[in-house]
Parts: C-alpha cells; structure tokens; sequence
C-alpha cells in the first residue's frame, strides 16, 4: 500500500461510512439513471451527528456566510472565498485569468500561448480565444493571491505579515514601468466550478478530492491518519470533590460533507488565499481578532445577516458584533469554552502542550500560544460555510415549475390489444410526456419502462422501444407477441401543451434525454452522476470501453469526456496528499487485493452483457483524465465551460460533444464510451441550448436571498497590460472592481457576464461591463 494511508487502519472505518461491513458481498443490482425531477424533491444530504458540533443552526449559518465573503481572511486582506464565486457562484473576470499547462504530466508547462503575441501573465481575454484550440493547454480559471512567504499575524490587522516573495515556479514575473520584473497574483490551474448546488455532490473539486467526510482539518478525511492532525476537545470532570478541566485531542469526522471538505482546502492554499506555511491556528487568531466583515458593506435587508449588519449605525461597514459571539451561538461550548490555551512548538509537525490560565499564563519562550477557539478555527470554518453553502440552492427555474406542475396527470389506458402474432406496436400518447414516467404490462410483461433516456427497458427483456417526449409517440417492440385480446396497458404522466417550455425547449429537452446523450453523465434532479443519492446507490460501476473492447471499473459521476489530452491534466488519476490514489475505484482495489476477505459487488450492465461481479485485482480502472460531471443546473451563468474553462458558450459546449470531444484518439485508453459523434443538426444544438437555459433560477441571476451577499472588492489584474506597475514591493498593482452589498431583494439587473465583461458592454446595450 503506498503512503502514509494504511489499509489496514483505514479499512473498517471507511467501508462503514460506504455502508459495507468487511466480509459482505452487497447484493448487484442493475446499473440505473435517475429520473430528471423538480430539485425541491431531493432533500439536502442529512448530516449525522451534526448536534455535537452544532448548538445554533441559523447563528452557523450567518457565521459561514460572513466568513466565505470577509475579505480580511486572504493573507493580503483583499481575498475572500467569494472572490473566485461571487457571480452565480462562479468567478465572470477576464483579466490575469490565464493559467499555463501547470497540471501537465510528466512536467508541467508553464508557457503561456492564449492571445498569441499578447499571452502571459495579466492577459485580458478575447472573444476569439474561444474555443480554446487544442495545440493550446492554457486553462481559463481565477486570480488568487501573489506568492508570499507567511511569518505571523499582528492581531488587528488585516493582511498577514510576510517574509518576502515565494519563489516559487507558479508565480510569474511580467516586466514592470520600473524597469525590473514584478510577479503577479497566481491563477488557479483549473477553472473555478459553481458553489451553488454543490451541497448534493458526494465529493467536491474537479478531481473529487474533497471528500465526503469531513475531518474538519484538510480535504481528505480519513485519508489523512497522521496523528499529529487533530483538535481539542474541552470536558469537565469532577474527582474527589475537586472538579478537572481538560482538553482532548480527537479527529472527528462527519459524512454528507463534502462542503466542509472542501472548504477547508482554499483557505491555506498559495494559490488561492494564503501566504505559504499558514495554519488555520493563525487564520482563527487573525480573524477572532477583527471585525467580521470590516472593509465590507453588509446590506441591512441582508436575507442572513441583515440583522447584524453596521450600516444600521451611520453606514458603518461589517457586522455590529465579533466572531467570537457568533462562533459562541453557533457552536457548542465544548469546543470553544476551555480556560486552557494551547501552546505550539513551530515545525513540522507541531508539537503541542496545554497550558491552564489558572496557574500558568503563557507558553514557553519560542512556542505559539493559541486559544482553543484559535485551534479549533478549522472546525469552525469548515462546517459553518458547508452550513451556508447548503442553503445555495436554485430550485425555483421554469424547469423546476415545469415539473412541480400541479395539473399534471397520470393516466393508464389500453392502448393496444394483442392479436397473437403482432410484436411491433405504434402508439401516439397526449403530450407532451414527462420522462421516466410510461410504464408497459401486459400479461407476459411486467416491468417495461422508460429509462429516462428515451428508451422502453425491461429487466425480463420480453419488451423494447423508443419515446418521442415532445410529440408522445412511441414505438413498442415485443419478444413474445402480446396473445389475443391480451390488453397493452400504458401507464404515464402528460402535462398541457404551450405552458412553460417551448416546444422548442421541450425538443432540448427529449434531446437532453436521448439522442443528445446528456442524461448518461447528468441525470437526475440535481443534473449531475455525481450527486449524493446517485453515488450512494453506486460508487463504482462497470462499463465497456471503446478501444479494445475493455471493462473497466471507474467513479459513478466521474469521466474522461476529451476536454484535453489526458496528460495535460489526470484528474482523477493522481494521487491525493498522502499518495494515494484519488480514485475511489483505485483504492477500493488496493483494499481488495490486501484484503482477500473483502468482496464488493459491482451493478450489471445488461444491455452491454455486463453481470453483476465483485470488483477484482485484475480489473481495469478508469481513472486517468477523469473529472466531475458538473451540475447542468443554472448552467447559462457559470461560463467558461469544462475544467479548463475552454468554451466561452453553451452553443460551443454542445458543438464540442456533437464532434465526439477534442482527443478522442489521444484519450482513447480512458475516454468514456459516451464520447462520440451525434449526429445533431443545428436546430437540435440550438434545442438543447434552449433547454439548458430553462435551468436558471432568477434569484441566482439577480442575487436575491438567499444568493445575496456583502459588497466585495476583487482584483481585475493589473495596470499596464503587459508591462504592468509595481507596488514598490516586487509585486504587480493592482486594479480593483466593488461588487456592490445586496440585499435579499437582488439586484435591479444581474452583474455582467463572463462574454458581457470581455465584450466591455452588456448584451442589452444599458451599460458598460465590468
């Protein structure tokens, strides 16, 4: 077993979360899509034993919501978490947004070529960047933080003290008006994805390394044994009459938390948020000591924080309280409360000792003293803003009313009746049809249905056929011919026609579901493979690939789709901190081969004549190149498209998949089977674009509750192009935008889009962009 994450520790542990006992073969089952519903008919993923943290779940929640937008906790001050999401979740700026090939395998390339002549570090974006050609490895992501060297906190200030500028490979100098060079902010090496529905994934970032339980500490959960990673938990006990105060060191972990996981990776990231060799022991003892949100506007309409916001006094900025009272309310005493300091020896890894301030003050010369609200802050940062970006939820588009409509209607009807030699039967149903909704029987036949995808399935394989959504016909063909005056019943659901979709949105809609393909990686109500109850029902699957004729096992929600040459970025096939495998099909195949006992079925796939089989040694896994299937929900907002941000619109998405990818014979050892070309004619393209768009919730598009938030001030590259100005430090200048505080109302017109701000002007001519 490679790194530090034993199997033999880890092994029990993890198969309880999955819900599998070591030794116990689950029973197979058949490999299924979900049905595309209304959002509002998937709960939010409960999460147990949330109460022993929790003591105020409204207090956690306007805590997380304040902590994601302050500003104040970038090392430099100025960079929030929402500073890579602050428009409908997702990041819309298009200056120094460029990130070279740094994910490239074996070595990463950190030559810019977008723009041509013009590429580098503080490139502003062109329309005729997009599509990103394929010669080009460039990745269209979000501005962080400049390389800097962390050395400490002066409690009260805003930016972090620093040592320096990292040298780094990932910082890059452009020349300055001085003469010398001057390195800019870093770009993330992948695009930022949309945190608005990201509460239904079962793991988080593109390579699903957040994972689904949180260890309140890093993003990998029970990944992470080193021992030396825990916090503290305060107890009294009473002994002899006296009473004892104590502190614990514990790992807790929770499942359904992926948000949590993955929030607590941004924070300390030199990329991202963080100087380098910041801990969040040094981020709790920044933030406790200043004002939530203090060089922010916090509108008093606010839908969370409303009630707390400064600007009731004179317009103040912030929060008229400190994070030490809203971690109090939010959380239970025994994780804050202790009289007992932690001290911290610095190093790697920490040593720590506690202190009681009864009968000592202040830690040993040379050792860090920090509370335990300071030591804890990760638990703290990590579940309040999962808290918060649980509520993000765009459940109100007209997709979403199209499928609540309450006069939809659910109807059987003979609609054929057998003449014992008859097998193919052409029925027309009302429509148009809601999908996933027609059920087949008669005498022989018991459990024909549609599979979400146009298609009539039957698990005895005694009926097939084919579904037109928008027009009801179907077609019905039959093993065994339907005996004389043995009646076709068909059982489904109509909704009237001409109300809420188009029919050509309801065209997109049918193609969505069929011969677009879509649904094979978007399906069910949260529009993505990758949702909690999709990968519950089956983490792992089976499915034969196109080049030799392979089976191979991969990650339910996880895909090689041809965006890029597979080494230009492995996704899911790298390893995770402890080198480890990403994948979870990889490493439930190391726990299988070190442990013989354990069996884990695997789904059949029948119409490929794939049975249900345990997952073995031997099997191929698919993980190279793999990356999320995102949400299709609220899609129109978030663009640049795929994990390198390489597609400016949705039209050019759906272009992409009708060619059958960028690299398919490149990425033909790992490209899903999926990936081919469709055969879509233009109006089908414009079709299912149209569908796509029905997927917008306004209150997202307008920021109204709960997608409202303080204003923000976010970096939009630097002055100068590229010959940028330096701050007097050896460090770019930079040019600044305010996103403005709105209130649960939203805005009177939505911000400008990614295409509106590299245009300079919004596409209804009312203004200029940004």
């Amino acid at each position: 077993m490679r790194g530090k994450y034993s199997a033999w520790v880890t092994l029990t542990a993890l198969l309880a979360i999955a819900g599998i006992a070591q030794g116990q073969i689950p029973v197979g089952h058949e490999h299924a899509l979900r049905k595309l519903d209304a959002l509002k008919t998937v709960p939010v993923p409960p999460v147990p034993g949330l109460n022993q943290y929790i003591n105020d779940r409204d207090s956690a929640i306007a805590l997380g919501k304040a902590l994601f937008w302050d500003m104040n906790v970038g090392s430099d001050g100025k960079q929030a978490c929402a500073t890579c999401h602050f428009n409908a979740g997702a990041d819309s700026r298009v200056v120094n947004q460029v990130s070279p090939g740094l994910k490239r395998q074996p070595f990463e390339d950190t030559t810019f070529q977008l723009g041509g002549a013009n590429a580098g570090p503080n490139y502003q974006l062109q329309i005729a960047d997009f599509p990103i050609p394929k010669n080009i490895n460039d990745v269209v992501s979000s501005a962080g933080v400049h390389g800097s060297l962390f050395t400490g906190i002066t409690p009260g200030a805003s930016a972090d003290n620093f040592a320096g500028i990292n040298p780094d490979p990932d910082g890059f100098n452009l020349p300055n008006t001085l003469g010398g060079t001057s390195i800019t902010r870093k770009v993330e090496p992948r695009n930022t994805p949309s945190v608005i529905n990201a509460v239904y994934n079962y793991r988080n970032f593109w390579d699903g390394r957040a994972q689904n339980e949180c260890n309140f500490l890093n993003p990998f959960g029970l990944r992470d044994q080193d021992p030396t990673h825990h916090l503290y938990q305060f107890s009294t006990t009473f002994s002899g009459g006296l009473t004892v105060n104590s502190l614990t060191p514990v790992k807790p972990i929770i499942i359904n938390s992926s948000l949590c996981s993955q929030a607590l990776g941004p924070a300390l990231s030199n990329f991202e948020m963080s100087a380098a060799g910041r801990t969040f022991w040094d981020l709790g003892h920044k933030m406790l000591s200043l004002q939530p949100l203090s060089q922010q506007q916090v509108d008093p309409r606010d839908s969370m924080l409303g009630s707390l916001s400064a600007a009731k006094l004179r317009g103040a900025n912030g929060l008229a309280t400190t994070y030490k009272n809203m971690i109090q309310h939010a959380f239970q005493p025994q994780w804050w409360n202790a009289a007992i300091d932690i001290c911290v020896l610095p190093g790697s890894p920490p040593i720590e000792i506690t202190i009681n301030k009864k009968t000592q003050l202040s830690c040993p010369a040379g050792w860090t003293q920090y509370t335990q609200a300071e030591y804890n802050f990760s638990l703290f940062w990590g579940l309040s803003i999962q808290l918060y970006e649980s509520t993000l939820r765009s459940d109100r588009s007209r997709l979403d009313k199209f499928l609540l409509m309450a006069d939809k209607t659910v109807t059987t009807t003979n609609a054929a009746v057998g003449d014992g030699s008859t097998r193919v039967f052409n029925l027309t149903l009302p429509a148009p049809l809601l999908s996933s909704t027609i059920f087949i029987t008669t005498s022989l036949v018991k459990d024909g249905k549609d599979d979400g995808q146009g298609n009539v399935v039957s698990d005895s394989n005694q009926v097939e056929g084919f579904i037109d959504y928008a027009t009801g016909a179907v077609t019905l063909l039959f093993g065994t011919p339907p005996a004389l005056g043995d009646p076709v019943n068909v059982t489904f659901e109509t909704v009237p026609k001409n109300t809420i979709l188009t029919p050509q949105e309801l065209l997109g809609l049918q193609l969505f579901q069929g011969k677009g393909q879509c649904s094979s990686c978007h399906s069910g109500p949260e529009m993505t493979n990758a949702s909690v109850a999709t990968v519950n029902a089956e983490p792992l699957e089976r499915m034969l690939f196109t080049e030799g004729g392979y089976v191979k096992v991969y990650d339910d929600g996880f895909y090689n789709t041809g965006v890029r040459d597979t080494q230009d970025d492995l996704g899911q096939g790298a390893d995770d901190a402890f080198g480890n495998p990403l994948s979870m099909s990889a490493l439930e195949q190391e726990f299988v081969c070190f442990n013989p006992g354990l069996q884990i079925m695997l789904p059949a796939r029948t119409p490929e004549n794939i049975p249900a089989a345990p997952l073995n040694c031997q099997d191929f896994i698919n993980r190279n190149g793999a990356f999320k299937a995102p949400s299709v929900r609220g899609v129109e907002l978030t663009a640049p498209y795929f994990h390198n941000g390489g597609q400016l619109t949705l039209l050019q998405v759906v272009d992409f998949y009708n060619r059958g990818g960028d690299f398919f014979f490149e990425n033909i050892l790992d490209l899903d089977p999926d990936i081919q070309p469709l055969g879509l004619t233009a109006p089908e393209e414009q079709a299912l674009v149209a569908f796509m768009l029905t997927t917008t919730d306004d209150r997202v598009k307008f920021h109204g509750a709960p997608f409202d938030h303080p204003s923000l001030t976010v970096s939009y590259g630097s002055p100068g192009g590229s010959v940028v100005t330096d701050d007097g430090t050896g460090l770019s200048l930079d040019n600044f935008i305010t996103i403005p505080a709105v209130g649960a109302l939203g805005y009177h017109q939505p911000l400008c889009t990614f295409q509106e701000n590299i245009n300079g002007f919004r596409a209804n001519g009312s203004g200029p962009c940004p």
